[in-house]
């Protein structure tokens, strides 16, 4: 899988990202695994932007284990020298249907959780073996052996499978910009969308609908696909300035400097 969206100006040399798909039982259940690694020169280091989706993550890598909940702005990592990560993203809006104890997604929001706060005991199990498991096949056997697990405990949850289904359409259409046209496209009032997204996914629809403006503007930019007035006019921004705002906001970079040179923290 080829696909870097949300990844942002990655060095050009010692660094590695891979995608791969899951089992095909599991591909409506988790997205991708995807594993990270870099090599920089001695010395070097490089301020890594990811602008994330709508998910929750779970992996182990050179900082450890972690289960990352969505993040409302951008992470940023600073790398050096030599690590990896290995990782696997669920779908959003699933969180709900395999995490422990009824754990709602707005309680993991901007957070790190241990497996154990996540999965319960079986995610204390799978952390006492993950660090040990070796290559990412194994890797990602294992993390799919926990979802299988977690997901047959428990009934397909409706609300959770419409979650993912907004979710999906309005990052499938980046240029629809009022939560009230998404709202009433799935036939819910906006409260109504505002409650299963504070339940399931963790961000709010209206961070979903600028998340997903912002990821492509991005690869629009990124391509040389248009000015920034063309820009700001296809992803519904009011003018060019409030374009050219949330775009440096969200990347550390104006969109005419987005991509040249090393990427840098916007202070």
């Amino acid at each position: 899988m080829r696909d870097r969206r949300g990844v942002l100006t990655p060095p050009e040399a010692g660094f590695r990202l891979e995608r791969h798909a899951p089992a095909p039982d599991l591909a409506g259940l988790i997205d991708f695994h995807w594993h990270v690694a870099w090599d920089l020169a001695p010395g070097a280091e490089h301020v890594q932007g990811v602008l994330p989706f709508p998910c929750v993550n779970l992996g182990a890598g050179s900082d450890g284990l972690f289960v990352h909940g969505p993040i409302t702005r951008r992470d940023d990592r600073t790398l050096r020298g030599r690590g990896h990560a290995l990782g696997t993203r669920i779908a959003a809006g699933l969180f709900p249907t395999i995490a422990y104890d009824n754990l709602e997604a707005h309680r993991t929001t901007d957070r790190i959780l241990t497996f154990g706060e996540a999965f319960g005991p079986d995610g204390e199990r799978l952390a006492v073996r993950l660090p040990d498991a070796g290559a990412p096949p194994a890797h990602r056997a294992l993390v799919e052996d926990l979802m299988r697990r977690r997901a047959a405990a428990r009934p397909p949850d409706p609300q959770a499978l419409l979650a993912n289904r907004v979710v999906v359409a309005i990052l499938a259409e980046p240029t629809v910009a009022r939560v009230a046209d998404v709202a009433a496209r799935h036939a819910l009032s906006p409260r109504a969308l505002q409650r299963l997204f504070r339940r399931y996914v963790g961000l709010t629809p209206k961070q979903v609908l600028q998340r997903s403006r912002l990821h492509e503007a991005v690869e629009r930019v990124t391509a040389g696909d248009g000015t920034g007035a063309d820009l700001a006019f296809d992803l519904g921004y009011a003018d060019q300035a409030h374009f050219a705002n949330a775009f440096r906001e969200a990347t550390g970079r104006s969109p005419s400097r987005y991509g040249r040179g090393p990427y840098t923290v916007a202070r």
